[in-house]
């Protein structure tokens, strides 16, 4: 197959020309439709694919509001660690510790969208739209200045590797660009920003804010504007508040560091904390039937499990169903694990 923009012969399995760029298809004879470079079959219309490589028609922005948290993370004093080093051996040591950032983010549902030649920026709630983005931010962060410490870069001239996080949550404009097919590279080759061929960026007073946390975050640091602070709260354990001048702003910010997660595995277990009791539950004595009903068969027959899903949309009680339920006396000796995903 060969590129018919730069005729290279080198494209990739994902179609993109590994000389240029670009994002190849090949189109349908039939029905038109844009099919993957590696396709034998269109997946439109079934007719075989034997024509030429095409270039993927670029998709025009979209513009979109979103409620999201903004990461920025970078590597502290790095200009000064770099000083007088061999470029390539800086090069290495950044590579490394910029792929520690974004696996602990994209461990914790995020999207990195920028690579800032020490540093990083990531985007939680995007592309899916999630309840807990700023919990998930800042089990991220703490999840990055782990990696990070654990790895302790050392360089040679003696500089230890350490990094610095910001986070703000808030509404901002997402704005996202691609073909759809293929990755779209643009001026950061690799995973970056790319989820399924497309790019997002996030634009907004909360970016900038998110970056002046990260640029006044103290070495091996993690800063959480007052939004993310107040969802994240009953999930991560948080320094006390301080006022923050950030340029650019009349008032001082209300900031937080964040310290480690709390321990706490469920949103009921943090909204107990955070309330201190239950309101009354009623109404549901169908469903706990159902679950003793399947406990029962549990305990007629030794060695044999079962597993029942519960699905519901979401604040309509399933956690709280399972706590009355897990509560009962006949799970007194029983041995639990709990879980949650964020």
């Amino acid at each position: 197959m060969s590129c018919p923009t730069c005729g290279a012969i080198d494209v990739g399995p994902s179609g993109a020309c590994t000389s240029c760029g670009c994002s190849l298809v090949r189109i349908c004879r039939e029905c038109r439709h844009e099919c993957a470079a590696a396709a034998l079959f269109c997946q439109s219309c079934g007719t075989k694919l034997d024509g030429p490589l095409a270039v993927a028609a670029p998709v025009a922005s979209v513009h979109e509001r979103r409620v999201v948290t903004v990461l920025f993370a970078d590597v502290m004093g790095s200009l000064r660690a770099i000083a007088g080093l061999d470029p390539e051996e800086a090069t290495f040591a950044f590579a490394t510790i910029i792929g520690l950032m974004a696996d602990a983010v994209e461990a914790h549902g995020g999207t990195v969208t920028k690579r800032l030649g020490d540093g990083i920026m990531a985007l939680f709630g995007v592309p899916v739209t999630v309840e807990l983005h700023a919990v998930q931010a800042c089990l991220a962060a703490l999840a990055l200045r782990r990696a990070v410490r654990g790895r302790a870069i050392r360089l040679s001239n003696g500089a230890l590797l350490q990094v610095r996080v910001g986070l703000n949550s808030g509404e901002v404009v997402i704005r996202r660009t691609g073909s759809g097919i293929g990755p779209n590279l643009g001026p950061v080759t690799g995973r970056v920003g790319i989820i399924s061929g497309v790019s997002y960026d996030a634009i907004g007073e909360v970016v900038h804010l998110a970056s002046r946390l990260e640029q006044s975050a103290p070495v091996d640091g993690i800063l959480a504007g007052p939004s993310t602070a107040e969802a994240a709260r009953f999930y991560v354990e948080l320094g006390p508040p301080a006022l923050l001048a950030v340029k650019g702003l009349d008032q001082p910010v209300t900031v937080h560091a964040v310290l480690q997660e709390a321990g706490r595995a469920t949103r009921l277990a943090a909204g107990l904390q955070r309330s201190g009791a239950l309101t009354g539950f009623v109404n549901r004595e169908g469903q706990r039937a159902a679950l003793r009903s399947a406990r029962d068969r549990v305990l007629a027959r030794p060695g044999q499990g079962r597993i029942v899903a519960l699905a519901g949309d979401a604040g309509c009680g399933k956690s709280r169903l399972v706590h009355e339920f897990m509560s009962e006396p006949e799970f007194q000796d029983w041995h639990r694990c709990e879980g949650i995903a964020v």
